[in-house]
């Protein structure tokens, strides 16, 4: 190969690399401000992409579902209740049977002392003497013994509320002789002590 052969084979690796190194930056720098845009549209399809998929669908149902589990309460449970109170728990007694109650107790009591007096004057069998200071008890334990209170639990009461009826009925009549306001006393105290243990 000629002198002039390797001039020309030069001019063209010369021209060749000019051209290598001025075409490379012009597409380097072509491709970088292509490659934002393309990231861009390649992220939006994935995510349109993603939100199509099942999975994203419940997802999202699944976050709904917990945020209305959340407000009704915790996951899997039945939303909270207002505390509601058994039967007996709070107030057993109705009106009516505490009514009852404080009518029969002056009743019973009245009428206790009357058999008392009765038979100081042995005007009665002994029996009758022994009945009339028993006799309240169960007669005040009646407006509650068969309601939701039961039995057991009225008599427990009357009896609690007897004793504090006898020593009324002792104090009352050892200060102004025993009389009918005895009774109505000791039996107002009898009641009222049986219905605080009931309502307690």
């Amino acid at each position: 190969m000629g002198t002039g052969s390797w001039g020309r084979a030069t001019l063209l690796f010369l021209a060749a690399g000019i051209g290598t190194l001025v075409g490379g930056p012009v597409e380097c720098a072509a491709q970088a401000g292509a490659d934002p845009v393309r990231e861009r549209m390649s992220l939006g399809a994935a995510m349109a992409e993603a939100r199509r998929s099942p999975f994203h669908a419940g997802a999202t149902g699944a976050r709904h579902w917990n945020g209305r589990a959340n407000e009704a309460g915790v996951v899997g449970t039945a939303a909270p209740r207002p505390h509601q109170t058994a039967p007996g728990e709070e107030h057993p007694m109705s009106g009516g049977a505490i009514a009852a109650t404080f009518v029969l107790a002056e009743l019973s009591h009245v009428l206790g002392g009357a058999m008392l007096y009765l038979c100081a004057r042995n005007d009665l069998p002994r029996a009758f003497c022994l009945l009339g200071p028993v006799l309240p008890v169960p007669i005040v334990a009646l407006p509650t013994a068969f309601g939701e209170i039961g039995t057991g639990r009225a008599f427990r009461a009357s009896a609690g509320g007897w004793l504090g009826g006898v020593a009324a009925w002792l104090l009352v009549g050892h200060a102004t002789g025993y009389s009918v306001i005895t009774g109505l006393v000791s039996g107002l105290v009898h009641a009222g002590i049986t219905t605080a243990i009931l309502r307690g």
